[in-house]
């Protein structure tokens, strides 16, 4: 893993080659505001902890990588934003062994939200119209083709879980990020028209 030499333009932070492969990463730090630090307070107490579940650091994120990253789309080489939380606040995060909110956050920071939409009568139950994907997507067909994955490094940075892009023009190829702890994971199905798709792991 090589870092980037910086210019008057932002560029990404490093260069990994791998398995005779060539990618570009980008690593957002998620550094805890005044809200996660009492939260962080809080847990020490016993208390309870609330927690957001809107993807809305993971698409920030995305969208602060993308202009690092798409300068490199047209050498046809994977880029991955790779995401850091200093702060882990959730329970499920930390069982899993990755410091970072679920993967259903990474989810709705790449694609959007899972919306469901029902129709309320006047004085009757509510009648269920369907799934839907809500707006604030960061990844489609048409946007940001060049980002091949999301990844959450574990803490150390020794390790990570990726996402891939449904829609990425290069994909990131399994083979090439193979350590036996690294964890890799794709859309089965179109996730912008399968709401509740979610992830699938992707093994050797």
């Amino acid at each position: 893993m090589v870092r980037l030499e910086t210019g008057p333009s932002r560029t990404p932070d490093f260069e990994v080659k791998a398995s005779g492969s060539r990618l570009v990463a980008e690593i957002k730090e998620f550094t805890p505001n005044p809200h996660d630090e009492e939260q962080a307070r809080a847990k020490a107490r016993g208390g309870a902890v609330v927690t957001s579940l809107d993807g809305r650091r993971v698409r920030r994120a995305i969208e602060d990588a993308g202009p690092q990253l798409k300068k490199f789309r047209d050498e046809h080489i994977p880029t991955v934003v790779f995401l850091f939380d200093k702060l882990s606040l959730m329970a499920f995060a930390r069982t899993l062994g990755v410091p970072i909110s679920p993967p259903k956050q990474i989810e709705w920071g790449m694609y959007g939200q899972h919306a469901v939409d029902y129709e309320v009568p006047v004085l009757c139950s509510p009648i269920y119209l369907g799934d839907r994907r809500g707006g604030n997507r960061e990844l489609t067909n048409e946007q940001r083709t060049y980002v091949s994955a999301v990844a959450v490094l574990a803490e150390g940075g020794d390790s990570a879980w990726y996402y891939h892009n449904y829609f990425a023009t290069v994909q990131l190829s399994r083979a090439v990020l193979n350590d036996e702890r690294d964890r890799h994971f794709h859309n089965p199905s179109h996730p912008l028209e399968t709401a509740s798709a979610g992830w699938a792991e992707l093994l050797f």
